[in-house]
């Protein structure tokens, strides 16, 4: 009773040595890091076919720790041999966004709600450039750009410099 029965599972994560990895709170991802200089994200949800998602050297030197942010998942720390620390925000690759943000509710803003307030903002952009030609169009003549004005104000001052001589 109770021999050795080996890993759950087993892959090749690095070229060089791993030397720490994080799971984090999003349902199967697990981020790995080396001495390679690089931090891999794995979607491991299914164990028997693990699947690298995402690479990136982390320009710290060698990296001997890596963790996510508890209270942001898909922020991630490193820790390498030049005495540096690095963040990084894995959301830039698209391919993690894609994968991995259906899996916890709430983890990356609806797209339709973002569609909805990118064009609620550019409704409010067309009605207050709407109400600017009216104002401009309507009323007493608008005053004229600063630039303009500082001109004309250097070719008066010139002119009546001429004048006082003459």
């Amino acid at each position: 009773a109770g021999g050795d029965t080996g890993p759950v599972a087993a892959f090749t994560a690095h070229e060089k040595g791993c030397s720490s990895m994080s799971f984090s709170a999003v349902p199967g991802l697990l981020a790995t890091c080396s001495v390679d200089k690089t931090v891999k994200l794995w979607d491991v949800q299914d164990i028997n076919q693990p699947l690298q998602i995402a690479s990136k050297n982390m320009q710290v030197g060698k990296l001997f720790s890596v963790r996510f942010y508890n209270d942001s998942p898909l922020l991630l720390a490193c820790g390498g041999a030049k005495g540096m620390l690095a963040l990084w925000h894995t959301t830039e690759f698209e391919s993690v966004t894609k994968r991995f943000g259906g899996r916890l509710p709430g983890l990356l803003p609806d797209p339709s709600s973002q569609e909805e307030q990118q064009q609620q903002q550019e409704e409010i952009n067309n009605a207050l450039a709407s109400m600017s030609m009216q104002v401009s169009t309507e009323g007493e003549p608008q005053s004229e750009p600063p630039e303009q004005a500082s001109t004309q104000q250097k070719s008066k001052k010139k002119k009546s410099k001429k004048k006082k001589r003459g």
